[in-house]
Order: C-alpha cells, then sequence, then structure tokens
C-alpha cells in the first residue's frame, strides 16, 4: 500500500522524503523540508529559539519528523519538547501545542508514540482530493478572467 500511495505522489510532483545522511539533524530536517515548509529555516528556528534534535523519515518516506526543543514563551525563560510530524507538502500533520510540550525528549516521543496515529491512505486520498478541489476552482477561475480580457 504504501509504494502505491509514494507513486500516485509522485505522479503528482509530490516527492516522499529521502533519507539524508547527515551527522546534524537540523542539516537533515532543512535538507529534507527545503521547498516544503519554512518551518525549520534558521530564521524561524532562531525567531522561536528553536533547535531541531532528532530529524527522521517515517512510513518509509510518506512523512518526516522532528524533535524540537523550542521556547515555551517569547522571553525564552523555558523550554519544552515536542515531536512534529510535516506530510510531503510541508503541512504539519501533529505538533502538540505548547501545553502539550514535555520536559525531556523521552517524555516528549512517549506522548508522541501514545498520541499519533495516522492512517496514509486514507490521509493523502483526502489530501489528494482536497488539492484536486482547489486546482478545479482556480481553473474555473482562470477560464472566466482569460474569457473576460478576451471579449
Amino acid at each position: 500500500m504504501i509504494q502505491t500511495i509514494k507513486q500516485a505522489l509522485i505522479e503528482v510532483n509530490a516527492r516522499p522524503f529521502q533519507e539524508h545522511y547527515f551527522s546534524q539533524a537540523k542539516h537533515i530536517a532543512q535538507t529534507a523540508l527545503l521547498g516544503r515548509t519554512h518551518y525549520v529555516d534558521d530564521s524561524t528556528l532562531r525567531y522561536f529559539h528553536a533547535r531541531i534534535t532528532d530529524a527522521r523519515t517515517i512510513m518509509d518516506g510518506l512523512f518526516f519528523e522532528i524533535m524540537e526543543s523550542s521556547s515555551k514563551d517569547m522571553h525564552n525563560t523555558s523550554r519544552g519538547l515536542r515531536v512534529v510530524v510535516f506530510d510531503v507538502f510541508g503541512e504539519t500533520v501533529y505538533r502538540p501545542n505548547i501545553d502539550g510540550m514535555k520536559s525531556t525528549s523521552a517524555a516528549a516521543r512517549k506522548a508522541y508514540e501514545k498520541d499519533f496515529a495516522i492512517d496514509p491512505a486514507a490521509y493523502y486520498a483526502e489530501k489528494l482530493q482536497s488539492r484536486a478541489r482547489t486546482l478545479a476552482r482556480e481553473v474555473e477561475s482562470l477560464t472566466k478572467a482569460a474569457e473576460q480580457v478576451t471579449a
């Protein structure tokens, strides 16, 4: 089933995540999420006083997971850890709020393993259908605009 999902994503130019073997988790995350989200860009990490302590593909590249250490307030007086999961489009699929952040990576991992469950086929079927509806509306708008220009 995972190969079928991956092939469908490839056919719509959504590339599954690939393993990267850098020594630093931040570089792994930045390489994997480049062009998909700004979440792990240097400027974003700096703004939120965040660090990436772990990064890896999951479900054979259908999702990407990071462990994030981040400030829990704007003055960086307390920190917390959480696991964050992204889909191939760079959207967060799992991200506890500030109150859900943990004081240790082991606790964050345990909460993630308890709370995160996803059916990749159902998730990507809905995601692709939603994108198709959005593109259909865009095509309709573009067609109307073109007709107005030529009228």
